[in-house]
């Protein structure tokens, strides 16, 4: 976060975390300079002296403070000193403008528990004096993260990273804890800021009270800021646009825009600004034509130069960038306003009007000469299919390497042979070494759970993170080896002389010991109510531990038995007996391990700690998901493939059916997966229909034919070297070099072919280019660049970061709005959304969505934010315009934001219907590339419908699947003024894509958007036409006492005043206006029918202003 959001929410927290001490003292809370020091003063006397040494007063201020002293006599007083220093700081008024040292005095001031107001005040004063900061830091001593960032400690660890935050008196502390890790943190920190070629002191200063400077800093060493950082940048083009088109919102004069621009806080800079958007929806094609309209509707009433910013998604991105790269390559807008104009540029057929009549030759863009035989549907075809065959030979590769290696595993694990030796010591010892590494694993993992202690350290960072699947991997490791060990001592179970209590004894004596290790390591006695009972909670310990482990000593016998049942099984496919042990063996002694836990948590009952039974219950899942994927991938590879071959040999007259059936079912799916817009959200309103379960169920039944598929291109790979299906021990070296093979060859494919280049965004970016970029290039520029055999021209795209001011474009700043795809979520409140907003524009591309708190809360080092600048970003000299639009547009992707769905997703990716774009993470280290390195994990991600922002490369896709109306970011800026063109589809006039932006903004932002819809949806009983086109709301942005900003809301709607031709069309056509967004192939009369709708939803001046 930004260093003046940092701050203020650290010491709010300081704030907050005070009051509380005072509540626990029995102080008052008020928060003012005045009462802390009567508080200083009262913590010496009784009662107040013995209540402060309380242990839960002194771990709530050491949750807070990082270095406190060690003499816990003091802390609360020394806490208390710096509240005072805090408060102070808060209190202060500009040294430069007052010569006497007079309070401010504020009405919040002394209302207890209100961060909010706290944290606006210290933004206030913060932004406004640059010398309080200094101020705050060392009252706090605290520098924020961005500084340190800035002098250059971005490859530093999260560890380091938050050490060398510490700041002025705080260091010192270092010394007075004799313990190796804080000595071994001052020989760090001043080993960093004392560097003598650095002098990080004097520049962490200037830092701090010069933001141009440290966003300079941060430039050159390559980090990644917040939003707030970059806003002032944004609204200072934005000034230099309403100079170039001598544009001033009313009731501000050129002084008072003058003296705005000397506001440093950029979010009250843009309320005072009075900004204007407009923002054009999703729709395809559809959004695209009517906009057009719009524009030419806007341009007729001299309204176009009044906008600040262009808010566009998908289809709305489609004519916003027309619109973006005509303005930039006519160089003025009052030119193009000319231009749009069909009164002032009134023949149509005209040269200078050329790309609105390029746009009715491309409305079919993506095979624009129609028909089934022309050259185009062929391409577009064709192109499909070569990709999908690439991905697949890719997938298939990966399958057969999978299978090999699966192969491999069995192969290895069949031919382990174990002495036959059952002397109770070896049992014994090898079953305590097993069980013992799993009770440490385990006790490591568990975290202290009494809620008076402490939580970990400020610099320790999540230290038994992975110890669950470091758990998880050892049961398993060791159920595959028992289970082993099992299958080769199955002669002797049965044997006369075979005596089970030499396996029982020793197993059970073994786990027994390893049940006390973890119940001691894993803290199980540290409760309040055990403090005076002791010996009966270690009692209980010990009897249920005996008797689990005599249960689970059992209950291996039994598998063991089971084991012997499944050997003697008779079958045609051969190895069966073993493969089936093997595939049921690791499954049956993990299932040992849980049962035991289960057994010793029943008999302790309630004696057993409820924290620990939580942890337990949820490793109880983690290895019951791995024991289903054990099971469908062992017998998929192992078991699967035999038996539908011997199957096809026994009915192979009905092979060609049902292979036709599976081929047909599969077809349909991939086509309604396509159509489907919202998968896994529909069920919210109708249920599972049979649409759903359809498309839910189809990627099982092709998982059955593509593992075939796999396993016979397997055998062909076997028999190609010669080997049999099953190796002996001198044929395992062959075996094993055929799956390393196998790795190698999909490994070299997919670095070669990539992720993105053979899926169908490159198919989609060319043609979307030439439709309306290629469309605002003279016609003589064109026909001398363009290929000839192709129609495609590299000359028509536009870079982004080529759109400035300073670069001669003098039009509306555009925000071109995609969805950053994140299925795995850190916060649980965003896990519905899967996706967050990623917008393109000029100066920077990224997101945030980071919350309001400091730094310092953040143990793991992770921010949720990540800009980058433009011009920099994943190509040289930035992203494309081109690129940008058709990432903003992809609206048939495996992961599709909150429609996202794993089983349509698996679908898309195998018939390689994806149009997204995998692109470095702006937040990490790979921001710069445009293409992962190697594209096989995430084509794998594609394929399982998972995205994470935690990753090097984050999938972009349709900006409609986190926003759909293009008002988010709009408002983000704190437009005072918002002009949406909704041309989305919506046949029930739900209006869901305005809902959920205004909901979004709601909970992200605290802003209330009202707008009453009635005239727009609400439709005639006796005509089916609605009232207007057209609507007002309001928007209250927080502070607010009455609404700042207005917004008003042109839907595609028909009233039954349109044009002739446009009631035709909709009599012949009854969808109109909300026709599917599949439909992406317009004629003549649905694009004029559209374009003039657009046209005619605005009838003056008057609606929109």
């Amino acid at each position: 976060m930004d260093i003046f959001t940092d701050l203020s929410s650290h010491a709010v927290s300081f704030l907050c975390v005070y009051q509380d001490v005072c509540k626990l003292i029995g102080l008052e809370t008020n928060i003012s300079s005045t009462q802390v020091s009567i508080n200083l003063l009262d913590l010496n006397s009784e009662p107040y002296k013995a209540k402060s040494v309380n242990i839960g007063v002194i771990k709530r201020i050491n949750v807070l403070m990082w270095n406190c002293p060690q003499n816990e006599d003091v802390v609360v007083s020394f806490f208390f000193s710096k509240i005072k220093v805090i408060i102070e700081v808060y209190e202060l008024e500009d040294q430069s403008v007052t010569t006497n040292k007079q309070v401010v005095k504020n009405e919040n001031l002394n209302t207890p528990d209100n961060p909010y107001a706290w944290r606006q005040h210290f933004r206030k004063i913060l932004y406004q004096y640059p010398q309080h900061r200094t101020a705050l830091t060392n009252a706090l001593e605290y520098m924020p993260l961005l500084v340190i960032l800035a002098l250059g400690a971005e490859k530093a660890n999260a560890y380091n990273q938050r050490l060398y935050q510490v700041w002025g008196n705080g260091a010192t502390r270092f010394k007075e804890k004799k313990e190796d890790k804080y000595i071994r943190n001052e020989i760090s920190y001043t080993k960093w800021w004392n560097n003598p070629t650095k002098d990080r002191k004097a520049k962490a200063i200037e830092f701090l009270e010069d933001e141009k400077k440290l966003m300079a800093a941060l430039e050159l060493e390559e980090v990644a800021v917040p939003f707030e950082s970059l806003l002032n940048q944004e609204l200072d083009e934005v000034d230099k646009s309403r100079t170039l088109r001598k544009f001033l919102p009313e009731n501000l004069s050129a002084l008072a825009a003058k003296k705005i621009n000397d506001i440093s806080d950029p979010l009250e800079r843009a309320k005072q600004m009075k900004l204007r958007g407009i923002a054009f929806s999703g729709g395809g094609i559809r959004s695209a034509t009517f906009n057009l309209g719009v524009l030419q509707k806007l341009s007729e009433m001299k309204q176009l130069h009044s906008y600040d910013f262009i808010s566009t998604v998908s289809g709305g991105g489609y004519i916003g960038s027309w619109f973006i790269s005509w303005l930039k390559r006519v160089g003025s807008i009052d030119q193009l306003s000319l231009l749009l104009n069909s009164r002032e540029s009134a023949d149509p057929m005209a040269e200078e009007v050329r790309p609105i009549r390029w746009l009715r030759m491309y409305s079919n863009y993506l095979s624009p000469n129609t028909g089934i035989m022309s050259a185009d549907s062929w391409t577009m075809g064709l192109t499909w299919l070569r990709n999908t065959l690439i991905n697949q030979a890719i997938l298939v590769l990966l399958l057969c390497s999978m299978l090999s290696a699966i192969a491999l595993v069995f192969e290895f694990w069949n031919n382990i042979s174990f002495t036959n030796n059952f002397h109770f010591q070896q049992l014994f010892w090898w079953t305590f070494l097993i069980l013992c590494i799993g009770a440490a694993i385990t006790s490591s993992g568990m975290r202290l759970y009494d809620r008076e202690y402490a939580p970990p350290s400020k610099y320790k960072f999540g230290s038994s993170k992975y110890m669950p699947a470091l758990l998880l991997f050892w049961a398993a490791a060791s159920s595959f080896l028992i289970s082993a060990w099992m299958k080769s001592e199955l002669p002797f179970l049965n044997s006369a002389s075979f005596d089970k209590n030499t396996i029982i004894y020793p197993t059970a004596l073994a786990a027994l010991i390893a049940m006390l290790i973890l119940a001691f390591f894993g803290r199980y006695y540290l409760r309040s109510r055990f403090a005076n009972q002791q010996a009966w909670f270690w009692l209980w310990v010990f009897i249920s531990s005996a008797a689990a482990s005599c249960f689970g000593a059992f209950l291996l016998t039994i598998c063991w038995q089971i084991m012997s049942m499944l050997k003697e099984v008779s079958t045609v496919i051969q190895y069966l007996p073993q493969k089936l042990i093997f595939i049921l063996g690791l499954p049956l002694i993990l299932e040992t391990y849980t049962l035991s836990v289960i057994i010793r948590m029943l008999l302790m009952g309630n004696l057993f700690p409820d924290e620990r039974r939580e942890w337990w219950g949820r490793l109880g899942a983690v290895i019951h998901r791995f024991i289903l994927i054990w099971i469908i991938i062992t017998a998929g590879a192992l078991v699967l493939p035999d038996a539908l071959s011997y199957y096809y040999s026994k009915y192979s007259v009905l092979v060609p059916a049902i292979f036709g059936g599976w081929g047909a079912i599969i077809g349909v799916a991939v086509k309604l997966a396509f159509k489907s817009k919202s998968t896994a959200e529909s069920k919210q309103n109708s249920g599972l229909n049979f649409t759903e379960i359809f498309i839910r169920f189809a990627p099982y039944l092709f998982m059955i034919g593509f593992l075939l598929l796999g396993s016979t291109a397997l055998d062909a790979f076997r028999k190609l070297i010669g080997m049999h299906e099953h190796s002996d021990e001198e044929q395992q070296l062959r075996y094993f070099i055929l799956t390393i093979a196998l790795f190698v060859i999909t490994m070299f494919f997919s670095y070669r072919l990539g992720v993105n280049e053979f899926s169908l965004h490159h198919f989609y970016r060319n043609r979307l280019t030439r439709a309306y970029l290629g469309a605002t290039r003279r016609r003589t520029d064109r026909e001398s660049t363009a290929n000839n055999f192709t129609g495609f021209d590299n000359q028509d795209d536009i870079k982004i970061a080529s759109l400035t001011a300073g670069n001669g474009y003098e039009g509306p700043y555009p925000i071109l709005n995609t969805a950053l795809n994140a299925s795995t979520v850190s916060e649980l409140d965003r896990q519905d959304r899967k996706a967050e907003s990623f917008t393109f524009s000029p100066l920077y591309c990224g997101y945030d969505f980071s919350s309001t708190r400091s730094a310092a809360d953040t143990r793991n080092g992770i921010f949720q934010y990540g800009y980058r600048p433009t011009k920099d970003f994943s190509e040289p000299d930035g992203p494309t315009l081109g690129t940008a639009m058709a990432v903003s547009g992809a609206a048939v992707n495996p992961n599709m934001g909150y429609h996202s769905s794993a089983p349509t997703a698996f679908l898309l990716t195998i018939f390689n219907v994806r149009l997204g774009r995998w692109i470095g993470n702006t937040r990490l280290g790979r921001w710069k590339r445009s293409d992962p390195t190697s594209g096989l994990a995430y084509l794998i991600y594609d394929m399982i419908g998972k995205s994470d922002i935690n990753k090097d490369y984050v999938c972009l896709s349709d900006g409609g699947h986190f926003d759909n109306m293009g008002i988010y970011e709009l408002v983000r800026r704190r437009c005072s003024y918002i002009l949406l063109c909704d041309a989305e589809e919506d046949v029930q006039a739900t209006c869901e894509g305005l809902a959920n932006a205004i909901r979004r903004c709601r909970i992200d932002f605290g802003v209330e958007i009202k707008i009453n819809l009635t005239k727009i949806i609400e439709k005639n009983k006796d005509t089916g036409f609605v009232e207007s086109h057209t609507v007002e709301g309001t928007v209250r942005y927080p502070g607010d006492e009455i609404p700042s900003g207005k917004i008003i809301y042109v839907k595609t709607a028909l009233t039954g005043k349109e044009s002739v031709d446009i009631r035709q069309y909709y009599l012949a056509n009854d969808k109109f206006p909300q026709q599917s967004t599949g439909d992406q192939f317009f004629d003549e009369a649905q694009f004029e029918s559209y374009r003039k709708l657009g046209y005619q939803s605005i009838k003056d001046i008057h609606q929109i202003t």
